[in-house]
């Protein structure tokens, strides 16, 4: 019995694991998204909505998948401000 258990225990660890290097590469890659198209913008000479451009690569590489939307909404929707 006490075999299972640890086989289960390890099975969970395992699998908890899996999921953090996930979210870690999630993460990183919805940054460096917001990197490549802060980079565009400074081509182009706009300046990104409300935040400057650290702050946004900072808040997206902290929330991942929601800050990305939040940053698409602000800035390549339809509801963003053109300037």
């Amino acid at each position: 019995m006490d075999y299972l258990h640890q086989a289960i225990t390890n099975l969970f660890q395992n699998i908890y694991y899996l999921i953090a290097a996930f979210t870690v590469i999630v993460h990183l890659v919805c940054t460096l998204a917001v990197i490549r198209d802060l980079n565009n913008f400074t081509k182009h000479n706009v300046t990104p909505q409300m935040l400057p451009n650290f702050a946004w690569v900072i808040t997206v590489l902290i929330s991942g998948i929601w800050g990305l939307f939040i940053y698409w909404i602000m800035h390549h929707s339809s509801l963003c401000r053109r300037s």
